[in-house]
């Protein structure tokens, strides 16, 4: 079977509730070569704000993941925050 990876990191939220990370996306960046550079396979980095819940799920369900559990529903204003 072939490796698929979705890698995500993000820095910068745009809540003012959340505090700035200084590594999340350097901590995604670094695995998502490592497993691109040796493992081969579909692989996806998505950082700051190209991470929004909309783009996530969207990588996601066309690959028929399960999601039970794994990304939990948002009311609007909470969707909003992270966009």
């Amino acid at each position: 079977m072939a490796f698929k990876g979705l890698f995500i990191g993000i820095d910068r939220y745009d809540s003012p509730e959340i505090n700035w990370l200084s590594c999340a996306t350097r901590d995604a960046k670094a695995p998502h070569a490592l497993f691109t550079d040796t493992l081969g396979g579909e692989t996806m980095l998505l950082t700051d704000e190209q991470a929004s819940v909309a783009a996530i799920r969207e990588r996601l369900v066309p690959r028929r993941m399960n999601l039970s559990g794994m990304i939990p529903t948002l009311t609007t204003s909470q969707e909003q925050r992270f966009r």
